[in-house]
């Protein structure tokens, strides 16, 4: 099925007895009382909960065993460098899960990939705690971050879908991007404490992760869609090789899609280099200050644990800057827009602030 014949499908709606159908194109008004940005104000923030607690436990999920490598290395009999693939697996994962996984929120609906999610993160997050050998440890510690990571990437999806693209849905973007750093830099301190209160034991490290979990699934449970793409058109979707044929266009079509912009755009191929490498360093800090707080400054593990607050405070002092320029700069260029809507590259203003405080950063930590 080629993109076309894919979209043609998509824009045709059937009429049921006693229903009423909008379409795609606008032609007819659709159905109020499913759309999302008509909802209450307080089913508006049940519905942006969601991403955002689910955003902080996948991050949090990556960086809560650092604690944890001695313990992996003495009870796996492993070098220090295999015992860090725990946390390595994970983020590969977490990297690559989306371009199989995120597609598919757009015909089975958003609501059913949270719940694939959130289902796989408490399960293979209790198989890689009660794990016997350290293979069975990795295996589960990667497919916890790969069948895990659509709740990232279909997040800000969701958030759009609830709010808009107005004004009104910036404060919730805002607290969904705070979930994916400050899960990393929460995570450090949680499995230090951890660590401590169970005496070594490095499976309490897996089992918060599905303890903090349960709670976000029994919240989706009672979540309703929110993907107009789903609620209009999820009648379309019947018969077990329609079904197929949709799963295996979408995810060509998003694959190929990315890849080309990836390839053919320097801006987008910049942007995620760059991208790359901000969340390279900083997990590579979390990997190294067990090492340089406790050898060289003779930290606890709980005190190491709390001096990762400093990324926390970062992160707040940069979201601070980004609502100064976002309510300055980038709504000065809008204003001076001819339609509105200034050009793409005015949206870097604070990457281009940051990026000064990084290489400053970095050689303060080793000076």
């Amino acid at each position: 099925m080629s993109d076309l014949e894919m979209n043609e499908e998509l824009t045709e709606v059937k009429s049921y007895p006693g229903e009423t159908v909008g379409t795609v194109s606008g032609r007819n008004e659709p159905r109020k009382a499913i759309n999302a940005i008509n909802w209450s104000f307080g089913m508006k923030l049940y519905h942006t909960a969601i991403p955002c607690f689910l955003a902080f436990l996948i991050t949090f999920s990556s960086s809560v065993t650092v604690p944890a490598t001695d313990a992996l290395m003495a009870e796996f009999n492993v070098s220090q460098t295999a015992a860090i693939l725990s946390g390595t697996l994970y983020m590969l994962g977490l990297a690559f899960g989306p371009m199989i996984m995120a597609p598919l929120s757009e015909f089975i609906g958003r609501r059913w990939l949270y719940l694939v999610t959130s289902s796989n993160i408490i399960a293979f997050a209790g198989g890689a705690g009660a794990a016997q050998n350290f293979a069975t440890h990795l295996i589960c510690r990667f497919f916890c971050g790969f069948l895990g990571s659509a709740g990232i990437a279909i997040g800000a999806g969701t958030i759009l879908d609830v709010w808009g693209a107005g004004q009104a849905g910036n404060l919730a973007r805002l607290l969904f991007i705070c979930g994916p750093f400050l899960g990393p830099s929460l995570g450090p301190l949680v499995g230090a404490y951890i660590m401590h209160e169970y005496h070594g034991d490095w499976r309490w490290t897996q089992w918060v992760i599905a303890l903090i979990g349960a709670p976000t699934w029994i919240m989706i449970v009672f979540m309703k869609e929110t993907s107009d793409t789903r609620i209009e058109h999820g009648k379309e979707y019947s018969g077990r090789l329609g079904t197929v044929k949709l799963a295996l266009s979408t995810l060509y079509a998003a694959v190929s899609r990315s890849m080309t912009i990836l390839t053919t755009e320097m801006i987008a191929l910049s942007i995620t280099l760059y991208t790359g490498y901000a969340y390279a360093v900083i997990f590579s800090y979390f990997a190294s200050a067990s090492y340089v707080y406790e050898l060289d400054y003779h930290f606890t593990e709980r005190e190491t644990g709390l001096a990762l607050i400093s990324v926390i405070i970062g992160y707040i002092l940069a979201v601070v800057m980004y609502m100064v320029i976002e309510s300055t700069l980038y709504a000065r260029a809008v204003r001076n827009a001819p339609n509105g809507r200034p050009a793409p590259e005015h949206r870097l203003y604070a990457g281009m602030v940051g990026s000064i405080f990084v290489p400053i950063g970095l050689f303060w930590f080793v000076a």
